[in-house]
């Protein structure tokens, strides 16, 4: 049986703040279990960020796996291709790379949508509140290239 993995961002709990990166909940779901835990508040314009240029690599080939470590604590999540045509979302805990302590699977389609609509509510409620950054700039433009690749596949 598959775990069905999906990603959580709670922008209700977005903070802005005047220097740093933006903070809000952030996590990812599996059959009724949370990683890093559910409510987890980390970085979440980075980390999304650095969400979707993995996702981007893999999708054009241009890796076989992709690490993306959370900003705070010991946490990582790395996505890979399986020969299901899925993505398969190992997530580690503890010092140097840690231990894998989950592991579940998502379509890609689906995963992608996820990724693409929450960043993309993120930064119009980034821009709502008057509040942009390199990292939002980033994510952005990794954004847009994400949604090119996708159009070229269909």
């Amino acid at each position: 049986m598959t775990t069905e993995t999906h990603l959580v961002t709670e922008l209700g709990k977005l903070n802005l703040r005047p220097q740093g990166p933006a903070t809000a909940g952030i996590w990812l779901t599996s059959n009724g279990s949370h990683f890093p835990m559910i409510g987890w508040n980390d970085f979440v314009v980075v980390v999304l960020g650095w969400s979707v240029a993995a996702v981007l690599r893999l999708l054009q080939n241009d890796s076989a796996s992709e690490r993306i470590h959370f900003m705070d604590g010991p946490y990582a999540v790395e996505i890979s291709r399986v020969p299901s045509g899925r993505f398969q979302l190992r997530m580690f805990a503890g010092p140097n790379g840690g231990r894998e302590v989950a592991k579940g699977e998502a379509q890609v389609r689906q995963f992608i949508d996820e990724l693409s609509t929450q960043s993309r509510r993120l930064l119009d409620e980034c821009r709502l509140r008057g509040w942009w950054s390199p990292d939002a700039e980033e994510l952005e433009s990794h954004l847009q290239k994400l949604n090119r690749e996708l159009d070229d596949l269909e």
